[in-house]
């Protein structure tokens, strides 16, 4: 049974890391299904995608909802299928919504560090500073990735607090959902 899942692609629906062009959806019509040539491994083989509350992990240039079908396995924030297609992109992203959602998880990280004791202060400021540095260059992944360090290290510094991270993770892949008033096609 198929299923409906998100999908970031870099530009002209390219994989990021793998490189291969997705057929794109033409006229209404979705992409060409792709198959895994290999039985599914997470991070090695198989249609990869993500469900909206992992929408933050996976960031990039294109965002594309992508039908999967066949056997299907949970991966580290994110879930690999047989075989999976593109059917819609959404437009939203590239027309302005990353550019919101970079300044949004920034402003959410300072809003935070405001909390934060004041002998980290100056530590913190510079973590928002370097998620600021990436938005006039349209770098939407490593300014939301500054912006989750940040407030990962809000309460200690340089300790690493991965729950604080992953809150925060989930906090920008709502915004990411209200923002762009993201649906799901019905299964």
């Amino acid at each position: 049974m198929s299923c409906f899942a998100f999908k970031f692609l870099a530009r002209g629906a390219l994989g990021p890391i793998s490189g291969f062009a997705w057929p794109q959806p033409k006229i209404g019509r979705p992409g060409r299904w792709i198959e895994s040539a290999h039985p599914l491994r997470p991070c090695s083989s198989g249609i990869h995608a993500c469900s909206a509350p992992e929408l933050a992990h996976w960031l990039h240039d294109e965002l594309w909802i992508v039908e999967l079908d066949g056997r299907l396995v949970e991966g580290i924030d994110s879930v690999v299928a047989e075989r999976g297609r593109l059917t819609k992109h959404v437009e939203a992203w590239a027309g302005g919504g990353a550019a919101r959602f970079a300044r949004a998880a920034r402003d959410h990280a300072a809003e935070l560090v405001t909390s934060a004791a004041k002998e980290l202060q100056p530590l913190l400021l510079r973590c928002i500073a370097d998620a600021s540095a990436h938005l006039p260059r349209g770098s939407t992944a490593l300014a939301a990735y500054c912006a989750a360090m940040t407030v990962a290290r809000r309460q200690s510094g340089m300790r690493f607090d991965e729950e604080a991270y992953r809150r925060e993770r989930a906090w920008q892949s709502s915004f990411i959902v209200k923002d762009l008033k993201l649906e799901l096609p019905a299964n």
